[in-house]
């Protein structure tokens, strides 16, 4: 279908043949998988897509975004669209590098049909798409990088303690801080340990575990 070349990065398995058999359904007749960082960039290298659509939590490794960094330094005009469950790519760690420059993001969650991902697969394919940064950015949330560290760190079971031994701070700075997160994520004030639940529970939403 006109001329895509698509390298679909996805660690999980159901989901990779899942996309890669719709597509192809759909009239994308070549198409690769590839289920790590090392196994993308070896299949990039010979497969020569001009389009990849990536997850960005590949588990082992880097993450989809420094792959999709990867795969630019190679071939400056690939386009780049991630698939995700994330409704931030800092829920996966705050100091993630900025996606590259065009690439488009989609959450799995908000996807209607498999129509939309070939319109935008179509949309950055021979180089950057031509959509503005504020398009892209527009699904992020309005955290702070350390509420998000913050956020991730809760939801991971540490205590006040631990977070302030962790970002070397104290443990007021610490309280205060998650007491700016809840009122910014619209938890209401509570006793302290409601309160992380709560925070848990919307890290788990955000990142698509629940």
């Amino acid at each position: 279908m006109e001329n895509l070349k698509l390298l679909i990065v996805e660690d999980e398995s159901i989901m990779s043949h899942t996309l890669a058999t719709s597509l192809k359904n759909f009239g994308l007749a070549e198409i690769q998988t590839a289920n790590s960082a090392s196994s993308a960039m070896q299949i990039f290298r010979s497969f020569q897509p001009n389009v990849c659509l990536l997850d960005i939590e590949l588990r082992i490794g880097p993450t989809g975004i420094d792959v999709s960094h990867a795969m630019r330094r190679l071939n400056p005009n690939v386009g780049i669209v991630f698939l995700t469950s994330l409704a931030d790519p800092r829920l996966v760690d705050s100091k993630i590098p900025e996606m590259p420059e065009g690439s488009m993001y989609l959450m799995k969650s908000a996807v209607k049909d498999i129509e939309e991902i070939v319109e935008t697969l179509k949309s950055v394919r021979d180089g950057v798409a031509k959509t503005s940064k504020s398009k892209v950015d527009q699904h992020f949330l309005d955290l702070t990088n350390t509420q998000f560290e913050i956020m991730r760190l809760i939801a991971q079971g540490n205590s006040n303690i631990e977070i302030s031994k962790i970002r070397v701070t104290t443990v007021k700075s610490t309280e205060n801080a998650i007491a700016r997160l809840a009122k910014r994520l619209g938890i209401p004030n509570s006793t302290s340990a409601s309160q992380r639940v709560l925070i848990a529970r919307r890290f788990a939403e955000l990142t698509g575990k629940i």
